[in-house]
């Protein structure tokens, strides 16, 4: 299997590379990532181990083709370290790596990664999480906040997980003095989603693999058009619901919204955005997550239709 996997490498190595969330890397920087992955994979070792760990924890594995996951998935036994290392306090905090992960690690793997997620909130910080290779702020106020939010963003990381043991880790967080607001709403969010799944959202994906309404039009929800003052009634908020709810999952979506934008608020500040974009499919987003590319698409014909015509109404 190695063999194939380092055949798949060498005929594929012009392949365009992934994009990531931020600024784009230089090109030369994606083909250094790339190849100390195709050299690990290959050989079992690479030039600067360190420099790759500083490389997952910068862009995850953004700017990763599909060969390169795959050839991580071979030797998974010598990246994996590498990629907790790159998720431990002071080095990078990635949405992708981090489910990327979780899906293909073993639980021996799956408790390192939660013990380096868990240093985040426990160990002493100069510095947030990493965006580039230097230092993104000099000590302040803004560098401040950006610890707590890193710190935040470790807590949603291990709500993903499930993982109830750092319920107290969290809350210690949340009484820090002087705690960045923001940070403090999505530490309460990761600590809500420990105790119930639906916590901070209106649509989550469940353990099964289907599609869960975690709202209620009674739940004093409003619902209207984005760039519009126009709202939809509980009625016909009812029915888009419960549509919600038969929806299945379909393969992700590059669109993000289509012409029509229906925002759902609640009192406690959830807003989600709704928008049917390509064929039988509709985009769900909310403000629950730091995840800037967090995103759930749906296939439904019925419910792409209702909210055409809910739009098209006068």
């Amino acid at each position: 299997m190695l063999r194939v996997a380092i055949f798949v490498i060498l005929v594929a190595a012009c392949a365009s590379p992934r994009t990531t969330s931020g600024n784009p890397a230089p090109e030369r920087i994606v083909r250094e990532f790339q190849v100390l992955v195709e050299d690990l994979a290959s050989f079992g070792e690479c030039e600067d181990p360190q420099r790759l760990v500083r490389f997952f924890a910068i862009y995850g594995v953004g700017y990763l083709e599909e060969y390169h996951l795959a050839s991580i998935l071979v030797r998974f036994e010598l990246f994996g370290p590498l990629m907790v290392e790159s998720q431990s306090a002071g080095q990078g905090l990635d949405f992708r790596l981090q489910a990327f992960y979780r899906k293909h690690s073993l639980s021996s793997q799956r408790d390192a990664m939660i013990q380096a997620l868990k240093s985040w909130l426990t160990a002493p910080l100069d510095q947030g999480r990493r965006r580039g290779m230097m230092p993104m702020y000099e000590p302040g106020p803004r560098l401040r906040a950006d610890i707590a939010m890193s710190r935040a963003r470790a807590a949603e990381m291990l709500a993903d997980w499930g993982e109830i043991s750092a319920a107290p880790l969290i809350r210690a967080c949340m009484r820090e003095p002087e705690l960045d607001p923001q940070a403090y709403r999505f530490f309460s969010i990761a600590l809500g989603r420990l105790e119930d799944p639906c916590h901070g959202t209106m649509l989550r994906r469940n353990g099964a693999g289907r599609l869960e309404v975690c709202i209620d039009p009674d739940d004093r929800v409003t619902a209207r058009w984005e760039r519009s003052e126009r709202r939809v009634d509980r009625k016909d908020l009812r029915r888009v619901l419960d549509l919600l709810e038969s929806s299945v999952l379909a393969d992700d979506s590059r669109a993000w919204a289509g012409r029509y934008v229906l925002v759902l608020e609640s009192p406690d500040g959830i807003v989600a955005k709704l928008s049917p974009v390509e064929q039988d499919r509709v985009s769900y987003r909310d403000n629950a997550s730091q995840n800037g590319s967090r995103k759930i698409s749906i296939e439904n014909p019925e419910l792409h239709s209702l909210l055409f015509q809910l739009a098209s109404e006068p």
